[in-house]
This record gives C-alpha cells, structure tokens and sequence, in this order.
C-alpha cells in the first residue's frame, strides 16, 4: 500500500491528472477538496457563516463528516447522509475557499482523508497533503502551472458551459486564489519536502500523469525485485 500526493495552484490539471494516474496504476482517485465541499454545504444550509469560528468549531465538534470510496467511487457523508451531488453548486463554488481558510475546517478536512486513506492504494489531490496531511507519503509531486494558462484554461471552460466571462476578471480570481492558498495560517499552499515539481504550462493532464506513473512504477518494480 502507498500514498500518492498531488498537490498544485489551483486550475493547474491536478484533478484530470490524478485520475489518469489512478486509471493506470489501478487504484484510488481521492480529491480532498471534496472534504470542505461537504463541510461548507452543511455550515450553509445551517446559516452559519465563514467568519463565524465558533459556531463552525461547534458545528463540526457536534457533527459527523466522512468521505469514502467504494466501488471506484467516492462519497461524502454528513450525518450519515449522502452529499455527494449538491456539492458543485455555483453557490458551493463560490464560498468553499472561504471556510477552507479556517483553521478548524482544515484539520477536520484532513481527518477526512487520512481516515479514507487507510486501507488502501489511492492518488490524493490538494492543496496542502504532502505538507500537512500526508508529509510521510510515499510519492508526492506538486504540479503547477502559469497564472495566466490557468485563467485561459478556466475562461475557456466556462465558455464552453455558455457563461458569460471576462478573461481579465478569471485572471485576478487566480491571482487572488492563489495569494489566499499561500498565505493562509494553518497549511499555507508550499511545495512539500521532497516532492517532485511538473509545470502543467505545455504539456498535457496526460503527459505530466505518465511522469508520476513513471516514477511510481520504477520504484516499486525496484523494490518488488530487492524483495
């Protein structure tokens, strides 16, 4: 059993890339974000807001969170119901960086996926697992990817989904994600000891996921032969 992590900026290819990398090494694809998705579902349809630390600290001490993967998919569970589907919301979308900033929500996200990550293989994408949630993992890689290549990549996505969008606008949304994943106080966005830095600028999701398989392969063909 090991750990991959994928952590990146955001819009980088993390999420198309580590599900090419699950596909070929036949394990499971993991996205921890989808751990504050189920968090800021609940705190919304509880009223509470993003600045409000003690009824979320509250909130998430008196509730249960959990994320699971079964039958080559995962689920995330509030109470022991199932959220999965309201979770890519415009409304989702546009308060999930906020209450990843707290502190409290990060520690619970991390929960999530250390406790899903137990029993088996899996490729884990994020922001801050090789650093803060899995610093011992077995692979970790960071991907990244120009400021600008990522909004095109975002105003061309919406785009195509007939929403009307102002490059410039999608460009400063990146420049200011990035600043608030970098700078948050508890498991700021870093490249994480020892990882392996891609640049997702030129090259394809699929490109960049042959490297990491690569890797992996090699070094577990190395070990199974020193067996």
């Amino acid at each position: 059993m090991y750990i991959i992590t994928i952590d990146g900026t955001a819009s980088s290819g993390k999420s198309t890339i580590a599900k090419f990398v699950a596909d070929k090494l036949n394990i499971a694809h993991i996205n921890s974000g989808e751990a504050y998705r189920a968090i800021a579902y609940f705190m919304l349809s509880k009223g509470i807001s993003p600045d409000d630390s003690q009824s979320i600290k509250n909130a998430l001490e008196q509730n249960s969170f959990k994320m699971l993967y079964n039958n080559g998919a995962q689920t995330l569970l509030v109470n022991g119901e199932d959220v999965t589907k309201h979770l890519h919301t415009n409304q989702i979308n546009a308060v999930v960086s906020q209450y990843a900033q707290n502190p409290q929500v990060i520690h619970k996200a991390s929960d999530m996926a250390r406790d899903v990550s137990k029993s088996m293989s899996v490729v884990m994408e994020g922001r801050n697992l090789g650093s803060f949630c899995f610093p011992e993992a077995k692979y970790k890689f960071f991907v990244d990817c120009d400021a600008k290549e990522r909004a095109n990549r975002r105003f061309k996505e919406m785009q195509q989904k007939g929403v009307d969008v102002d490059f410039d606008t999608i460009y400063q949304q990146t420049l200011e994600r990035d600043k608030l994943d970098r700078t948050r106080e508890v498991a700021p966005l870093v490249v994480p000891k020892n990882a392996i830095v891609l640049d997702s600028t030129t090259q394809t999701a699929e490109q960049v996921a042959q490297k990491i398989v690569n890797v992996v392969l090699d070094n577990e063909n190395k070990a199974y032969i020193n067996m």
